[in-house]
């Protein structure tokens, strides 16, 4: 609460405007006090006029704010199929949203109510008011001023009758002709009628004035009391109206059931859980393509990977799957499900010949180019136009068992030696939607989601049998007996003897056979030289292609064959 409103009595300050009594003594003319009056009165006026207009500015703000809450109501419901239509929060909803706008309009008809009533009766004492001042102004105030004039005449006439007398009497000297007292004497006392006559009609009129102001000020009292009571009247009927419409709101939200939108919503069909359904076990997954060959790993285990620049070894857990890729992760766990930080698609690559069982170290090479991880970096790689030139990886195993395991699995798919052999169609039995709906949960049954349809086998093995035979078989086996048997002698080892070379020529030839019928490979890869025996062996394609390639023989073979 404000000081204004603490202190018990309201001090009046002094008046800045209107006319203000004379510093020396004297009065105040009665008109500039009844026009003073007058003024007041409008100033009242108009105060209230601002004030009520004032009221109806916030009515019609306020239905505009009402009218806007309209749009906090959505209805009706986005997810409206899951709630009730009539009887429901979606027809209160509605009706909060009808009766808000019915209070919007109300909070504007009472503006427009103050503005064509208060307002306008407010506007109507101002205009009266300022008809009245102008009344005062016109008659009074310029018989005011002509008083005025004729008193100043009157004194100065009167000064100079004085002046002319005192002459007379305290001096034989001659005076002035219009000096003379006898000539100012007939100018008085025609001034003094002529401000007779002007005092009578300034009183005249200020009595007539004096006379209409009590009922004036009366009338102009009772015309604000009239407006002010209109707008108590106008405010009863509305805060009438307003309080029936609140209350309509409050009572449309209690009326529905707290529970009535949920036992709707419960008593649909197929809207709830059975509470005695079986739970999903992990040991219940099945899945299409849960069994299928290609999601099936070839071989596992940890396999050691020469680094390009440190030159030292690293271990790491590598897979080797049917789609031609042997895929490296920091751990064997199955739940790891980051991208392989390494891979290799080995039908792009060509696989280097084993080491020798006697070696101190069980390794083998891979040449080819690391697969991209996705289609930006192909479109980097060749905008760039790097990646390129083929590398060559070289892998190291435990033992000299584990290392032919991964060699022979890792020989049929490389693409030199991988025989192309139809894919397994997988025939979808339930649709992949409704796999994972049901995923967990027992199949009736025990029936797969998926039937692979043998189309052809995943080794090559198995589909040489129907294709080529045995005759398929001995040249494949030959030629891994020609590319893993010695080619040149060791070091200080003696002449290679006729069997050797009799082998030798029979593969020759019978290679040559083979690429003129257009059976044998044509391409002829580098000699791998380097293994511990200081033994160069020739790639097995080369071998069926033409003779082999020889790494250059050592002086101590080349005596040797010269003695021979």
């Amino acid at each position: 609460m404000s000081r204004l409103l603490q202190n018990k009595h309201v001090g009046i300050k002094k008046p800045t405007h209107g006319h203000q009594l004379p510093k020396e003594g004297g009065s105040l003319r009665l008109d500039h006090t009844l026009i003073d009056r007058c003024q007041q009165w409008k100033h009242v006026d108009k105060s209230l006029l601002h004030y009520f207009e004032g009221l109806a500015a916030i009515q019609h703000t306020t239905a505009k704010a009402t009218l806007a809450l309209q749009e906090t109501i959505q209805v009706p419901f986005h997810e409206g199929h899951q709630f009730l239509g009539e009887g429901g929060w979606q027809e209160i909803l509605y009706s909060v949203r009808d009766q808000t706008k019915v209070l919007a309009e109300a909070h504007s008809n009472f503006g427009e109510t103050i503005e064509k009533t208060v307002v306008k009766e407010l506007q109507g004492v101002r205009a009266e008011i300022k008809a009245h001042i102008a009344a005062l102004e016109k008659e009074a105030s310029l018989l005011a001023d002509d008083v005025e004039k004729e008193r100043a005449n009157s004194t100065q006439l009167l000064t100079q009758l004085q002046t002319g007398i005192e002459t007379y009497e305290s001096s034989d000297s001659p005076m002035l002709p219009q000096h003379d007292p006898y000539l100012t004497h007939s100018l008085v006392q025609t001034q003094l009628k002529k401000q007779i006559h002007k005092e009578n009609d300034l009183q005249a009129a200020l009595i007539r004035f004096q006379q209409q102001q009590p009922a004036f000020e009366e009338g102009i009292a009772k015309s604000i009391q009239s407006a002010c009571k209109l707008f108590d009247e106008a405010k009863a009927t509305k805060d009438d109206e307003f309080a029936k419409l609140t209350n309509a709101i409050g009572e449309s939200l209690q009326k529905v059931s707290p529970t009535a939108e949920y036992e709707f919503w419960s008593a649909k069909e197929g809207a709830l859980l059975d509470v005695n359904a079986p739970t999903r076990s992990v040991d219940a997954i099945v899945f299409p393509g849960l069994d299928h060959a290609a999601s099936q790993s070839i071989k596992e285990g940890h396999l050691e990977r020469k680094k390009r620049f440190t030159k030292s070894y690293a271990e790491s857990y590598y897979i080797l799957t049917p789609s031609g890729y042997l895929h490296e992760r920091k751990t064997s766990s199955r739940s790891d499900a980051s991208a392989p930080g390494f891979s290799l698609f080995l039908p792009e690559c060509v696989l280097g010949p084993p080491s020798g069982e006697s070696d101190k170290s069980h390794k083998f090479h891979v040449e080819g180019n690391k697969a991209v991880k996705s289609s930006f970096e192909s479109k980097v790689k060749n905008s760039l136009r790097f990646g390129g030139k083929e590398i060559a990886y070289t892998f190291r195993a435990r033992t000299h068992a584990e290392m032919m395991g991964w060699w022979k699995e890792m020989d049929q798919l490389t693409r030199e030696t991988k025989t192309q052999v139809p894919k397994a169609k997988l025939a979808l039995v339930t649709p992949v939607d409704v796999a994972v709906a049901q995923v967990g949960l027992p199949v009736e049954g025990g029936q797969d989601l998926t039937t692979p349809v043998p189309t052809a086998a995943l080794h090559p093995e198995e589909d040489e049998e129907e294709s080529g035979g045995s005759s398929a078989e001995e040249e494949d086996d030959e030629a891994r007996a020609i590319r893993t048997a010695p080619t040149t002698p060791a070091v200080g080892s003696d002449v290679t003897s006729p069997l050797d070379h009799a082998g030798a020529e029979h593969a020759i030839t019978e290679s040559e056979s083979e690429s003129e019928s257009g059976q044998g490979k044509a391409e002829t890869l580098p000699t791998y030289a380097g293994n511990t025996n200081n033994v160069a062996v020739a790639e097995k394609d080369g071998v069926k292609s033409g003779p082999p390639a020889l790494a250059e023989p050592t002086e101590n073979h080349a005596s040797t064959s010269s003695s021979s």
